[in-house]
């Protein structure tokens, strides 16, 4: 994670099990990385904004919960 304190902050705060960070260089590029404990299962989400990344974590979370509903 960078040392930003805004919305990079944010978003490792309301997704702690997630490695959140951000491509520097002019390349505008968010990405989020997820591992289950034993390692089988692996998530990457790559975005242009942290509003973007935001919104998409939300949707992964909102499927997840979803499906533990069923």
């Amino acid at each position: 994670m960078t040392s930003d304190p805004g919305p990079l902050a944010a978003l490792a705060r309301e997704f702690p099990g997630w490695q959140i960070t951000v491509r520097p260089a002019g390349l505008a590029l968010c990405g989020a990385y997820w591992q289950s404990a034993d390692g089988r299962h692996r998530r990457y989400i790559v975005a242009a904004t942290p509003a973007e990344l935001l919104e998409a974590l939300r949707s992964i979370r909102t499927m997840e919960t979803d499906q533990a509903r069923r």
